[in-house]
């Protein structure tokens, strides 16, 4: 693993008395080298799109947000791991979320 790099960035923006949306980015930079990326391990998900709407109702608040999250492509010409597992293999790694929230003020 080395040094890493994150950055994220979003905005919320009421539409209505009762409503908000939301949009974010958010960056990692690649803390996984190359040489010793093993499918086994979590891998670091480099970008993520987000998108999220907020509902108030009475004392409730209902949330829904979809998050895109992505790395690039990572080739692996020769491994370090021991018996040089992964030598000559490219993985990719993307993932969809839903984000459900109910809340209640009391």
């Amino acid at each position: 693993w080395k040094d890493n790099v994150a950055v994220k960035t979003g905005v919320e923006r009421d539409i209505a008395p009762n409503k908000t949306v939301r949009l974010g980015y958010g960056y990692n930079s690649d803390a996984v080298r190359a040489e010793t990326n093993t499918p086994y391990l979590p891998t670091i998900l480099s970008n993520y799109f987000t998108a999220g709407f907020g509902l108030q109702r009475h004392n409730w608040d209902y949330d829904i947000a979809y998050q895109y999250s992505f790395r690039p492509t990572i080739h692996t010409g020769q491994s370090d791991l021991v018996g040089g597992d992964q030598t000559n293999s490219s993985s990719n790694t993307q993932a969809h979320w839903l984000f459900l929230g109910v809340a209640n003020k009391f």
